[in-house]
């Protein structure tokens, strides 16, 4: 039998120490879950491999995006900062390192993020339609 190295025993931890964020984080966070989703979103937008370059106009774009999806500006530009720094280390935004974080960062308006103003608009304007068509059919008896 052979002796395991100092080495072999520093991968197996780390080995174990991932297979354990991973396992925490498949309990923590849904596939579909809008911090996960504006992680990857963060993600594309980012320049410069390692050096993880935002510009001011792209976080601009991308906090006002977080904020359609229910995240408040303070918490979008949080989930950008661990996504850059993640990538600083070599780390893609669905690593445990961040993923794991990710249900820390509140969602503000869970419940009413579906409700965008494109929404509304489009529901105001099907019941107008159908008020309209209601109307039309009352005056026409």
């Amino acid at each position: 039998m052979r002796a395991v190295t100092p080495e072999q025993v520093k991968r197996r931890m780390e080995v174990a120490r991932e297979n354990r964020l991973a396992n925490q984080t498949a309990q923590a966070i849904d596939p579909g879950d809008l911090r996960l989703i504006f992680a990857f979103e963060v993600a594309k937008k980012l320049d410069g491999g390692r050096a993880a370059i935002l510009t001011p106009e792209r976080r601009q774009a991308l906090v006002e995006d977080g904020a359609r999806r229910g995240l408040k500006p303070f918490d979008a530009n949080l989930v950008i900062a661990m996504v850059q720094h993640a990538a600083r280390e070599g780390q893609a935004a669905q690593s445990p390192e961040v993923t794991s974080l990710l249900p820390l960062v509140p969602i503000s308006r869970a419940e009413s993020a579906f409700f965008t103003p494109g929404v509304l608009f489009g529901i105001a304007s099907v019941a107008a339609m159908v008020l309209f068509l209601i109307l039309k059919n009352f005056v026409a008896q």
